[in-house]
């Protein structure tokens, strides 16, 4: 519906609804991770996830040196389609021994009988899982929102020059973000449910090592930055710099927040988390569209900066209150 009727033209739309295919990849890749995750197979986890970017790049690769002098807008909509249809497929493979109960699941002592087996309906399911799709989405919001309305409010220039900021911060937070939602999370329901303690030690340790690498990333982008940005993207992009040392501010918050926030995801505390992350999501895009056409890629960023300060202090604050009642954890 947003691809017909946004305020897109013909070209942009055309694009919109052949990306609409990814989603299908993006669903299967998902779901067959959190298998490996539950198998705890990181290497396979890795290599599923490695994949379809390779392949991506390999043909998007082909496309740009050997078909066209150009990359041509609607090919490479087609390779992400392409290749999100082929992962979906191969992913139904490995679900369907999920559907029932044909998988190694570590961490919980023996596999019970078949028919102790809880079949939950679709209504619990749902009840069960809408928070962390609906928290999926406000992240996206308000992780990405600045790019778009950038797009939207200043043009494609000013989306373009925060754009490269914005994907060397994504490279930036890969660390924290794999080993807390891809390595670790499995481990944190467990240690939630059986081990409050190994899990206040986990969340100690964790804080102190995520905010000392955050205060490090920051420090490293502050010194690369200058040199960096002119020798990765050129010289048209330098008035990307600027907003990269603005947006580095915000590494602190965001390792932080990803080891605080971790401990959020057990029990009934994922509704609190995504009750957050929504009104996150709300002061970010209310903030950018006041300070973008004000101050243009530095309000975004510095909206990017307040934002992220704010979901670590409210994450803090839930941590404490709801998951170690006040402990000193």
């Amino acid at each position: 519906m947003w691809s017909i009727w946004g305020p897109h033209d013909d070209r942009m739309s055309l694009v919109i609804m052949l990306l609409l295919f990814h989603v299908l990849g993006q669903l299967s890749l998902e779901l067959v991770g959190s298998r490996f995750q539950l198998e705890e197979k990181y290497l396979a986890l890795a290599i599923w996830q490695f994949l379809p970017h390779f392949i991506r790049l390999i043909f998007i690769s082909f496309l740009y040196f050997c078909v066209v002098s150009g990359l041509h807008l609607y090919g490479v909509a087609l390779i992400y389609s392409g290749v999100a249809a082929v992962f979906f497929v191969v992913g139904t493979y490995y679900l369907r021994a999920m559907c029932s109960g044909g998988f190694d699941l570590k961490g919980h002592g023996l596999e019970p009988a078949r028919e102790e087996f809880d079949s939950p309906g679709f209504s619990r399911v749902w009840l069960e899982a809408w928070p962390f799709g609906a928290g999926g989405v406000f992240y996206l919001i308000y992780f990405q929102s600045a790019v778009v309305l950038l797009g939207y409010l200043s043009g494609a220039e000013a989306s373009g020059i925060y754009n490269v900021a914005f994907v060397i911060m994504t490279a930036v937070y890969l660390f924290p973000s794999v080993l807390y939602q891809k390595f670790l999370l499995p481990k944190i329901h467990r240690w939630a449910n059986s081990d409050l303690a190994l899990l206040a030690k986990s969340f100690r340790h964790g804080n102190f090592s995520m905010a000392t690498l955050g205060v490090l990333a920051m420090l490293v982008i502050w010194l690369c930055s200058s040199w960096g940005i002119p020798l990765l993207f050129g010289t048209d992009f330098e008035e990307a710099v600027l907003v990269l040392n603005i947006l580095a501010i915000a590494a602190p918050f965001r390792f932080l927040a990803t080891s605080v926030g971790s401990v959020l995801v057990t029990k009934n505390n994922m509704r609190r988390k995504v009750g957050y992350m929504g009104g996150v999501a709300l002061f970010n895009f209310g903030i950018n569209v006041v300070m973008i056409p004000l101050y243009g890629v530095v309000g975004a960023a510095i909206s990017t900066v307040f934002s992220d300060a704010l979901l670590l202090a409210l994450y803090s604050y839930s941590a404490q209150k709801y998951v170690f009642r006040g402990g000193a954890a």
